[in-house]
């Protein structure tokens, strides 16, 4: 577990880069900006499941939780983006649900996280 005394994360434990960003609405379009990027992150699947749909394919929902140092401005509009992990693989893009600020001392955040997979 990456939380020690659940307001502190072991610098070893964060071995995910990770890019925050909030959505910027146009009219009626949607594009996002960076906050911040190459952030050290822990990634830790929940649970997973598979939601019925009209269309021919079920798309898969996992929840995620998402450590990382405190940083301002993230909120449940924001998205965090995962480097792929070995050359050649695919983005993924996480969701954020919500967000904890552990004992509310602006050292530790939890973001929970679905990532949404067609």
């Amino acid at each position: 577990m990456a939380v020690t005394d659940r307001a502190r994360i072991r610098a070893g434990t964060l071995r995910h880069k990770v890019t925050i960003q909030a959505p910027v609405t146009s009219g009626t379009s949607r594009t996002w900006t960076t906050l911040a990027s190459g952030v050290p992150a822990s990634i830790q699947p929940q649970s997973g499941f598979e939601r019925p749909t009209k269309s021919l394919g079920a798309p898969a929902e996992t929840m995620i939780e998402v450590h990382v140092r405190f940083l301002p401005g993230i909120s449940a509009r924001c998205r965090v983006l995962v480097a792929p992990e070995v050359q050649g693989g695919s983005q993924r893009v996480l969701e954020i649900d919500d967000k904890m600020n552990i004992r509310e001392v602006n050292r530790l955040l939890v973001l929970m996280c679905r990532e949404v997979t067609t």
